[in-house]
């Protein structure tokens, strides 16, 4: 069976090498919008890189660079309160179908890192009501409800009922580590 780590914005790839690191046996995805990232993940050959978004479906979506042009806070939400983001001149960047893209995978150990400045809602909404959220083995996520101004308490608790939830932390290693014991207990 294939084991498959999927990083939703990969930024700079530090769970991608972390991941590489200590499972080595896992084929790594990695999904980044932000053309400013691009050429740093590139470096890393053993990722498969998707240079696009996930999204709820096959499109063209304006992506909200920070500007800091640090890329934290990238984000295709256009109500998010914090960072310093740019709504003036968006970015339009292709989006995949996540839970399309999931599903295909259907057969494979899947643990899914998701740090997408609230793009996860959406995401979230639709893995539940087409239920390919079943396909996920372990979830590292980073909430943004707040910074997003959405109530995301009830969808959050929604998903945690259906698949190990790992909250992300800063210790990067622990998350990886954490992730994989859900999936083998």
């Amino acid at each position: 069976m294939e084991k498959i780590f999927i990083d939703l914005g990969a930024h700079r790839g530090r769970y991608c090498r972390a991941v590489n690191k200590l499972y080595p046996e896992f084929k790594i995805i990695a999904f980044e919008p932000n053309p400013e990232r691009i050429k740093e993940l590139k470096k890393l050959k053993y990722i498969e890189l998707k240079r696009c978004a996930a999204w709820t479906e096959n499109t063209t979506i304006p992506l909200y660079i920070d500007r800091k042009g640090s890329g934290k806070g990238t984000t295709p939400m256009p109500n998010k309160i914090s960072g310093k983001v740019d709504y003036d001149n968006p970015v339009y960047v292709k989006a995949i179908d996540f839970s399309q893209f999931i599903f295909e995978h259907k057969d494979s150990i899947i643990v899914v890192k998701m740090n997408i400045e609230g793009a996860e809602f959406p995401i979230f909404e639709k893995m539940i009501s087409d239920d390919t959220v079943k396909y996920i083995n372990a979830l590292i996520y980073a909430g943004h409800s707040k910074k997003v101004q959405f109530d995301g308490h009830e969808l959050e608790h929604t998903v945690r009922e259906q698949i190990p939830v790992i909250k992300k932390n800063s210790d990067v290693k622990q998350n990886i580590i954490d992730a994989m014991e859900s999936v083998w207990t």
